[in-house]
């Protein structure tokens, strides 16, 4: 009998280079260290334009060159544009013969398989899972300022530290960016948030709920304020539950993080 091999993801990818070089039990991780003795050159420069990072053959050699764009190596912006041209050396150095990676704007969403591919590597490396669980099981449940102090130790954005960690949670949250006219530009669920059938998609691209905390603070920080269920979603106005609403403010937009509580929670 054949046995069928898991073809590895890029988080697989990521935890396998950071397994073999040593780095990934702490935070922050280190980009340099995933790189040391291997076939790449990695430069930082910084210029006005528009490209954010690259990588392509110079004299036959893979070289990576990020763009702090004035914000320092060690900016959040510019570690996730190291991680991420790190993620398409380790998974796709055999493409750049053809062509090199310019990558003048990093989506998070982006729908290219080759860039989807590089973020979650980049986001396996930046937010290691084995760390992740390691923290959730510390803590009796997630809120804002739990990514808010992750954030910080890993040297992260706000709001890709938001996504990974709601995306890797068994918690029942939701994260939103709202745009300064209180329109919701995305948002993203946690699989239990799903479970729950608890609306998400129908947020994005229209203003926050009126009777929401985010509608009567339409600006600045809030920490976790308890709302009906219904101020969010009145179409379960009768359904057992409450949000726990808290925001933070961003270069991009103000955070939203709503939690779900089912009546016996504190």
């Amino acid at each position: 009998m054949t046995l069928r091999h898991r073809t590895p993801t890029p988080s697989d990818v990521a935890a396998q280079v950071l397994a073999d070089k040593g780095v990934g039990s702490r935070l922050p991780v280190s980009l340099e260290a995933l790189v040391a003795d291997e076939p790449v050159d990695l430069t930082y420069y910084d210029s006005a334009r528009r490209t954010e990072g690259r990588i392509e053959l110079v004299d036959g050699r893979a070289a990576i060159f990020v763009n702090t764009r004035g914000r320092g190596a060690d900016h959040p912006r510019s570690r996730f544009t190291c991680a991420h041209e790190i993620g398409h050396f380790y998974q796709h150095r055999r493409l750049l013969r053809a062509k090199p990676f310019h990558d003048s704007h990093i989506d998070l969403e982006s729908k290219a398989q080759t860039e989807r591919e590089a973020n979650e590597f980049a986001s396996e490396v930046l937010l290691p899972s084995k760390i992740l669980r390691e923290r959730f099981n510390r803590m009796r449940y997630v809120d804002l300022d739990f990514i808010v102090g992750l954030a910080d130790e890993a040297n992260t954005s706000l709001q890709a530290t938001a996504i990974r960690v709601v995306r890797r949670s068994q918690d029942r949250i939701c994260v939103m960016l709202v745009d300064e006219t209180s329109r919701v530009t995305w948002v993203v669920p946690s699989d239990d948030w799903r479970e729950l059938r608890l609306p998400w998609s129908g947020f994005k691209g229209k203003a926050v709920p009126e009777q929401s905390v985010a509608a009567r603070k339409p600006a600045g920080n809030y920490r976790e304020e308890r709302v009906d269920l219904g101020a969010w979603v009145p179409s379960q106005w009768d359904r057992d539950g409450s949000i726990f609403e808290s925001a933070r403010d961003t270069p991009f937009g103000r955070l939203i993080f709503l939690g779900f509580g089912d009546g016996d929670d504190d």
